[in-house]
């Protein structure tokens, strides 16, 4: 539950040391599928609704690793005083002095549970040679 760092770009990625450990286990779950999957068939794996799920899940949990710094900063600055080169030092001063609260877990569960969807449909669906 130790808070890490994950990316700086474009904004800082934050979460508990679980959350991503929780991504690549689900990543793993899913090449492993793909690749027992492939052995019985040549057929598509993941349909196009599948992607679709994927993707929106990826989305919602880098909502959760993001958002709590984004709103930190927006409760400090307005957009347009952050897209303005000569406020970067100050922005960039402010922004170091972030330390998380908390962690959205609803946020990141949600994506997750999305996820964990995708991974049993593509594991109960029947393919033949």
């Amino acid at each position: 539950m130790t808070w890490d760092i994950l990316f700086l770009i474009p904004v800082t990625w934050i979460g508990p040391v679980i959350a991503p450990v929780i991504n690549s286990v689900t990543m793993i779950i899913l090449a492993w599928l793909i690749l027992e999957k492939k052995k019985c068939s040549n057929a598509v794996i993941i349909n196009p609704f599948e992607w679709i799920f994927l993707i929106t899940g990826a989305l919602i949990v880098i909502t959760s690793y993001t958002i709590d710094y984004i709103q930190y900063i927006f409760r400090a600055f307005p957009l347009s005083y952050l897209t303005d080169p000569a406020n970067l030092r100050q922005v960039t001063s402010f922004a170091c002095s972030y330390v998380p609260e908390h962690f959205p877990w609803w946020i990141f569960i949600s994506g997750v549970l999305i996820h964990t969807g995708v991974l049993t449909s593509i594991g109960l669906r029947k393919f033949h040679k």
